[in-house]
């Protein structure tokens, strides 16, 4: 007859397998944490391409917490931001006004190379990437007409 011992596996085996299970399960946490993190780095920097006129207050949000400036010292920084803002929107708003035609003629360049089923593909593909990580003209310009 056979004994308890007998039966189940020996220790090193046991062992191993737990160990290999940890570190399955340690890597699959950071995997997932990792993409998390990635997802979420991507979020902040598209908000802050878009909207470039929040800038300050962001500004001052981070500078209020590694500084610990009190509510006085942050809205004094957060003045003097914004006055140099306006300007610096306006040279990048010059900026992309400038490379927009670039831009266009490089899209239409890539599409001539391309059968016209996937020049289309990536028509959409090149549009929808520069909506989403170049501002709006009339976000960096609020006041004129374009």
């Amino acid at each position: 007859m056979s004994t308890p011992e007998t039966l189940s596996a020996p220790p090193h085996r046991r062992t191993r397998v737990t160990l290999l299970l940890c570190a399955l399960i340690f890597g699959g946490g950071a995997v997932v944490g990792a993409g998390a993190a990635a997802v979420w780095v991507g979020r902040q920097v598209r908000e802050a391409v878009q909207h470039p006129e929040d800038a300050p207050r962001r500004i001052v949000q981070r500078l209020q917490r590694k500084l610990d400036l009190d509510d006085m010292q942050a809205a004094r920084v957060e003045a003097a931001l914004a006055r140099r803002h306006a300007e610096l929107l306006d040279a990048r708003a010059d900026f992309l006004e400038r490379t927009a035609p670039i831009l266009d003629q490089m899209e239409d360049d890539v599409a001539a190379e391309l059968p016209v089923e996937k020049a289309a593909g990536f028509r959409g593909q090149f549009r929808r990437l520069r909506d989403e990580w170049t501002p709006r003209l009339e976000r960096l310009r609020p006041r004129r007409n374009h």
